[in-house]
């Protein structure tokens, strides 16, 4: 259980990876945690490792002591590998919670509709801007930075997928697929308010699940919104982890 616990927030870290790989960024590997760095982003991030080698405390001393003025660190951490007092160890040095996530894992050999849905496409390069207008605005309520030069970066791995729901040529949902040598994980799933309610988030994810069994992958993962859990939950997954995104106060 372990194991299914840590592949959420390694998979965010291979897709980290990825982007890195793409754009002369960085992973850099401490003793307790790994720092992804790209030039140009608005943010680095670190990810706390399965089995940290330090105490709590002194991750959080180092992360301080390696975030540079203007440009602020995330720290993401699996709340059940860590001890119990994880999170008030972090606020007492200075950091507060951004975001609580639910690692999400749908495994090989769990039933999914196989139905196919004439709305869904992989998108061109050229759709590109469309598709990210439309994924900004279906995030509209968590204040998501828009950041093109990312997924047009992403859009030209071979392993990265783009997928658009359409209405009557109009883009109305987006999701990415992308392959890793493990688990697959899925991101930007998005719909924006005036569609929602017409079962399109679920159809994207059926359409990803069965792209999965096309490549014989072991499955897929993700990381879950509170909104957005319920409907991951309907499809097959199973929630194995939460996620926590912590940031120093300002």
């Amino acid at each position: 259980m372990v194991d299914n616990i840590w592949i959420p927030q390694k998979n965010l870290e291979d897709f980290c990876r990825i982007y890195a790989g793409l754009t002369n960024g960085t992973m850099t590997d401490h003793a307790s945690f790994t720092t992804w760095n790209t030039p140009g982003f608005f943010y680095c991030r670190n990810f706390i490792k399965e089995d940290p080698k330090e105490n709590i405390s002194d991750i959080a001393d180092q992360i301080i002591t390696n975030t540079k003025n203007g440009n602020p660190h995330l720290t993401t951490y699996t709340k059940e590998l860590l001890p119990a007092d994880t999170a008030d160890i972090f606020y007492a040095k200075g950091f507060e919670t951004l975001l609580t996530q639910y690692g999400m894992l749908f495994e090989k050999g769990t039933a999914f509709d196989t139905t196919t849905n004439d709305h869904i496409s992989i998108i061109s390069e050229d759709e590109l801007p469309a598709w990210t207008d439309t994924m900004i605005e279906g995030f509209v309520e968590d204040n998501k930075q828009r950041e093109d030069v990312i997924y047009e970066n992403l859009i030209r791995d071979p392993d990265t997928f783009f997928l658009a729901y359409r209405m009557e040529e109009k883009i109305v949902g987006t999701a990415i697929l992308y392959l890793t040598d493990d688990f697959p994980g899925i991101a930007e799933v998005a719909v924006p308010r005036p569609y929602r309610g017409n079962k399109i988030a679920t159809s994207l994810i059926r359409r990803i699940l069965q792209m999965v069994h096309e490549y014989e992958k072991p499955g897929v993962t993700l990381q879950a919104s509170p909104l957005g859990r319920p409907v991951y939950q309907s499809l097959g997954f199973q929630q194995v982890s939460e996620i926590h995104t912590i940031k120093l106060r300002q």
